[in-house]
């Protein structure tokens, strides 16, 4: 089966290069998953991408100099080179692929400012992915039965030791759709969920049952039952408060609504407040095993504070000799192990260029979604979601925001 969706996104990008290339990299988290001879297949595709797109690109240079993400991305994929060249765990596949997937912010930067049709096409493939995912999430969290995640195993699609999580949280079946991890379905849904509701509030960008497809997005964050994701996510939506929303007739609708209701659910949102405070009450990680975690990740990070100890040690070596590590659950665990002080920086630097980016393109509310988004991924961790793929839509939002 890989090599059969290989083939197939082979010949679409043989056929159209830039639809192809807009595709593989809005599948990048699902390519991620997919593996042929073990590596995966968002390796070869990305590669082809780039090849294609710096043998074909008049303005390549002109997009590098002149982007924000430059300085960012440059010192991002110096850090993973330098690190696994020097560090004690050489990983060069792993340093490839996320050093490539850095460059491809140049490639749809490129591709969607020139082209507006690729725009429009990748906003058809958002909201096909999103509606797709987000059904499947709640009959998952309904039936308990993951149907994608099941049919790509079976079919031999996902790798045949892909973890099906069984865990009921306040209630409800986790949900994790087409992702190995809850949080990584997390982490797409908020991703997709904040982007599609910028659009339609604040560009007037709307479609067929917008409203139910955000919704639902937003509801399949809950079915997750990451409180990281509850947290970063309360913090996005600050975004799109607004003080005249209040003057709404429908805004005071709800809250009368949701006040009349509030008794009925009092007890069991309650619970899930209180699981924040006392972190026992829940199954997985709590407050000291997070302590655990980064006392492991300080003690690798001090023998090799600058660079760290190399792409993939966190997983190879450290993981094995400590089973308290469990999945390394923050985005920095792994970074300052594997990267040290360096990719650390890099990584900061990535966040602070998106909220320039933002800035520039007069979407500066948006950069609460960013802080949101760093809340989520700095509280655990989120497999298969880079801020690459997060940076690929803020690019794409900012191509839908008229210059003023």
């Amino acid at each position: 089966m890989p090599i059969i969706i290989f083939a197939i996104l082979l010949l679409y990008f043989l056929y159209d290069y830039r639809k192809g290339s807009i595709l593989i990299l809005l599948l990048t988290p699902f390519l991620s998953m997919v593996l042929i001879g073990g590596k995966s297949l968002s390796l070869f595709l990305g590669l082809i991408v780039l090849l294609k797109w710096m043998i074909a690109s008049q303005r390549k240079w002109k997009v590098f100099s002149t982007s924000v993400f430059l300085c960012p991305v440059l010192v991002l994929g110096f850090s993973y080179l330098i690190s696994n060249h020097f560090g004690r765990s050489p990983h060069l596949p792993s340093a490839i692929t996320n050093t490539m997937q850095l460059f491809f912010v140049f490639v749809l930067i490129d591709y969607l400012g020139r082209f507006a049709y690729l725009k429009k096409y990748a906003l058809k493939v958002v909201i096909v992915m999103a509606a797709v995912l987000s059904i499947n999430g709640l009959i998952e969290t309904l039936t308990h039965y993951n149907i994608i995640l099941n049919l790509a195993i079976t079919t031999g699609l996902y790798p045949s030791d892909t973890l099906i999580i069984t865990e009921i949280r306040y209630g409800l079946k986790r949900a994790q759709s087409a992702f190995g991890m809850h949080t990584s379905w997390g982490g797409y849904a908020f991703i997709v969920c904040c982007f599609l509701l910028y659009l339609k509030k604040y560009c007037n960008i709307t479609f067929k049952y917008a409203n139910y497809l955000i919704i639902l997005l937003g509801m399949n964050i809950f079915f997750t039952g990451a409180r990281s994701a509850f947290l970063g996510f309360a913090v996005a939506l600050l975004a799109f408060v607004d003080i005249k929303d209040l003057k709404s007739k429908k805004v005071w609708g709800l809250i009368l609504l949701v006040i009349a209701i509030s008794p009925l659910f009092i007890g069991y949102f309650g619970d899930i407040v209180s699981s924040f405070t006392d972190t026992e009450k829940v199954n997985g990680s709590n407050a000291d095993m997070r302590q655990t975690q980064f006392d492991i990740c300080f003690y690798y990070l001090s023998q090799s504070p600058w660079i760290g100890n190399g792409i993939a040690f966190t997983w190879e070596y450290v993981l094995p000799q400590n089973k308290d590590l469990l999945g390394a659950e923050s985005l920095w665990i792994p970074v300052l192990i594997d990267q040290g002080i360096l990719g650390a920086v890099a990584v900061s630097s990535m966040f602070v260029a998106c909220m320039i980016y933002l800035i520039k393109h007069n979407a500066i509310r948006y950069t609460i979604v960013v802080l949101g988004f760093l809340v989520f991924n700095s509280m655990s961790s989120i497999p298969n979601i880079s801020i690459t793929d997060f940076v690929y839509y803020v690019i794409l939002l900012c191509m839908f925001i008229p210059n003023k």
